[in-house]
């Protein structure tokens, strides 16, 4: 998954085109160009280049440009020295044992220099640092987009589980329990009721039924045999990895003892996005089926503006407070429906007699 399945995405500073072409490139995967073995494997740059490692988060930074600072200084002869300021001046040109231009240049140079020096410096103790955590990181400064270096990053299954012990994240066990059925009478209603709002259901396959529910624990290392571990994969979904993730790029230190976190790292230019992934194509018809594309389809389509929305598959991919947020939009536009109709109804009265309705 890809401008992030979650709420707490960082998206700072890259501007205009170039930020939705960074989108693109990595919404598709357009890493890099990959062998049709690799490309089934990985799809398309959802991996690492292992093709068995997942990209659970993405850090981009600007480039070095190649020449430096300084080279900018050698042997402009039109600029001249002022002889009461000390600056260059039209008049008089630069001798060549001159060092006054000479100087201005090169500490312009060395500053710039030394300013991206300094970034670097920071990234790679920033990185040091989430290598020390854990994270897995591999580097790629060969992508599609010129002047963009990408830190692609992925959290190995004990970083995963030690986190949600530290967050204390729910996730669903083994145990499970059935919702007891309504009365006859009452059920008769809600299956005809069901049957008249099918054409407005969305097409989301449930992957539980609906009279099954699961309990949910606080993940416990020690405890895991509560929890259902046959797919270790899956079991902690695209959303919550990339916010275990940036749980911990929030607190990681790049500084001394008093700086951390991936938001000190953005305002300062250090970084310049950060940012989960979303899942593969969803243009393709031959895409791989995913959350992405059933919501694009199901969801995000003015074609289905009529049906409900999927909110557990919102939750599911965007997560609780995204999920929420929509379960009340979706409630606050029904509830506007009554009052428009009434205000429909007025207007057509309205226009109806505006001729006969002479105020008095």
């Amino acid at each position: 998954m890809t401008e992030e399945p979650n709420a707490e995405v960082q998206q700072p500073s890259v501007s205009g085109s170039r930020q939705h072409f960074l989108r693109d490139v990595i919404f598709h995967g357009k890493f890099r160009a990959l062998s049709p073995e690799e490309s089934t494997s990985c799809y398309h740059g959802l991996f690492f280049q292992d093709g068995q490692r997942r990209v659970d988060y993405v850090l981009t930074y600007p480039l070095r440009k190649s020449g430096g600072g300084r080279s900018s200084r050698q042997s402009d002869h039109s600029l001249t020295e002022n002889p009461v300021s000390g600056n260059p001046s039209p008049n008089k040109p630069v001798q060549a044992g001159s060092t006054v231009a000479d100087v201005e240049m090169g500490v312009l140079g060395e500053t710039f220099n030394s300013h991206e020096d300094h970034k670097a410096f920071r990234r790679e103790e920033f990185e040091k640092n989430l290598k020390d955590m854990g994270l897995e990181l591999e580097k790629d400064e060969e992508a599609m987009i010129p002047g963009l270096g990408f830190v692609k990053i992925h959290a190995p299954w004990s970083v995963l589980c030690r986190e949600a012990e530290l967050m204390k994240l729910k996730m669903p066990t083994k145990k499970v329990y059935e919702v007891k059925q309504s009365s006859s009478v009452v059920k008769k209603i809600s299956s005809l009721v069901n049957k008249a709002l099918e054409p407005l259901r969305p097409n989301v396959e449930e992957h539980h039924s609906k009279n099954i529910k699961h309990l949910s624990h606080s993940f416990s290392r020690e405890k895991q045999h509560l929890f259902d571990l046959s797919d270790k994969d899956n079991f902690f979904d695209s959303k919550t990895r990339s916010s275990i993730v940036y749980e911990i790029l929030k607190r990681t230190k790049f500084k001394a003892n008093y700086s951390m976190g991936i938001t000190s790292l953005l305002g300062s230019g250090i970084y310049t996005a950060a940012y989960p992934l979303h899942d593969g194509a969803i243009e393709e018809e031959s895409a791989e089926p995913n959350d992405r594309k059933l919501l694009y389809e199901e969801w995000a389509n003015y074609s289905v503006f009529y049906k409900y929305q999927p909110i557990g598959l919102v939750r599911k991919y965007f997560g609780e407070k995204i999920g929420l947020y929509f379960a009340w939009l979706g409630l606050y536009t029904q509830m506007l429906i009554p009052a428009s109709l009434v205000g429909v109804i007025v207007f057509l009265y309205g226009c109806a007699t505006v001729d006969d309705n002479i105020p008095r």
